[in-house]
C-alpha cells in the first residue's frame, strides 16, 4: 500500500499548528471586556462583553461621575470617580452569571487580568473582587493600599484560616498603566500574583511576609500564606455574590481612576502566557476571539484534505 507522502506532511503541519493554537493564551478564555465598545450606558447591559456572554453594568450612585471612553491601554477605556466613600462608581458583572461561575468551580483554577491607571496612589483602593463582608465569607480581591498591591482569597471554610494571598509593596505609580493578574492555581494549591508581567511564582510558603519571586511576599490583606489547602475549595458563590471592578458591589473602597482590558480564564494561564500577554497588550494589540487560530488551521485542514482528494480522483480517470 502506497503511503500518501503529502497528506502526511500535511498532517503533520497541521498537528503541530494545532499543538500550538492550544498553547495560546486565549485557551480558556471564557470572558472578556475590551471596553472599546458596547458602552451604550449606565445601566443593565451597558458593558458589553467582547468574549463571552455577560455583560456589565456601569453602577453610578448619585454623587459619583464615571465616563465611557476614556484613552485607554488599548484604543478606550471607563474612567471611574466618586466623591466620598459612599458615592463610588464600578463596574458589576451581576450575580449568578457565566462570569461568577467560574470563580466558584469547585477545586478548579481560574485567572483574571486587568489593567488600570490610578489618580493618586494614596487610601485604600479596591481594583476587583468578588463578595465582601466578613472574614468568613468566600470571595477574592486584589486591591490598593497606598502604593501596594494586595491579592487575598478566601474559601469561606475556615474563617480567617482560609484566607491566603500574596503581596507586592512600593511598585505603583500613579497617571500610569498597570497589569495586575491573579491566578488561583489549583492545580499546585497557590496563589500567584502578577504586576506588569513579574510573577510571585509557585513556592508555597506558610509565613507572612515570605520573600517570593519578583519582590513579591506571601500573605496579604489579613491572609498569612499563599497555599490553597483543602479539597471541596472555591472562591465564590454564584448566587449571592456579584464579580465587581472599580470598587465593591455596595460602591465602597472605590478606585479613582481608569479600568481597561478585563479578561476572566477557567484555567492557571502560566508564567510565560501572562508575559506575553503583558507585553502584547503594553504594545496595542487586545486579545484576539479563542480559537481563531484552531478555526483557520481546520479550515486549511479541509482545503488540503479536499485538494489530495481532488488530484487522487483526476489522476484515476
Amino acid at each position: 500500500m502506497k503511503t500518501n507522502s503529502k497528506l502526511l506532511v500535511a498532517s503533520a503541519a497541521i498537528a503541530l499548528m494545532c499543538s500550538t493554537a492550544q498553547a495560546d493564551y486565549t485557551d480558556g478564555l471564557t470572558n472578556y471586556w475590551s471596553l472599546d465598545n458596547g458602552l451604550t450606558a449606565t445601566g443593565s447591559g451597558g458593558i458589553q462583553a467582547s468574549v463571552g456572554t455577560v455583560n456589565g453594568t456601569l453602577v453610578a450612585p448619585t454623587g459619583s461621575n464615571p465616563s465611557l471612553g476614556a484613552t485607554g491601554i488599548i484604543d478606550q477605556a471607563v474612567s471611574l470617580a466618586g466623591t466620598d466613600e459612599t458615592f463610588f462608581s464600578n463596574l458589576n458583572m451581576g450575580t449568578n452569571n457565566a462570569a461568577t461561575n467560574v470563580i466558584s468551580a469547585i477545586d478548579s483554577s481560574f485567572t483574571l487580568s486587568v489593567w488600570f491607571k490610578l489618580d493618586s496612589v494614596t487610601g485604600y483602593r479596591r481594583i476587583a473582587g468578588i463578595a465582601n463582608g466578613s472574614s468568613a465569607q468566600q470571595g477574592f480581591s486584589i486591591s490598593v493600599n497606598n502604593d501596594d498591591i494586595q491579592i487575598r482569597g478566601n474559601t469561606g471554610l475556615g474563617g480567617d484560616s482560609a484566607k491566603v494571598g500574596v503581596g507586592l509593596n512600593d511598585k505603583l505609580s500613579a497617571d500610569i498603566w498597570h497589569n495586575v493578574v491573579v491566578v488561583f492555581d489549583q492545580t499546585n494549591n497557590v496563589v500567584i500574583g502578577y504586576l506588569d508581567g513579574l510573577g510571585s511564582g509557585t513556592t508555597q510558603e506558610s509565613v507572612l511576609g515570605t520573600a517570593l519571586l519578583n519582590d513579591w511576599v506571601s500573605g496579604a490583606g489579613g491572609a498569612a500564606s499563599n497555599t490553597i489547602s483543602g479539597t471541596g475549595t472555591s472562591f465564590g458563590n454564584p448566587t449571592a455574590n456579584t464579580l465587581n471592578f472599580g470598587g465593591t458591589s455596595t460602591s465602597r473602597s472605590g478606585m479613582l481612576g481608569d479600568l481597561d482590558e478585563i479578561g476572566l480564564w477557567n484555567r492557571a494561564l502560566s508564567a510565560s502566557e501572562i508575559g506575553e500577554m503583558y507585553t502584547n497588550q503594553l504594545n496595542g494589540t487586545s486579545i484576539p476571539e479563542p480559537s481563531a487560530t484552531a478555526t483557520i488551521v481546520g479550515l486549511l485542514a479541509l482545503s488540503l484534505v479536499g485538494s489530495r482528494t481532488y488530484h487522487r480522483r483526476s489522476n484515476a480517470r
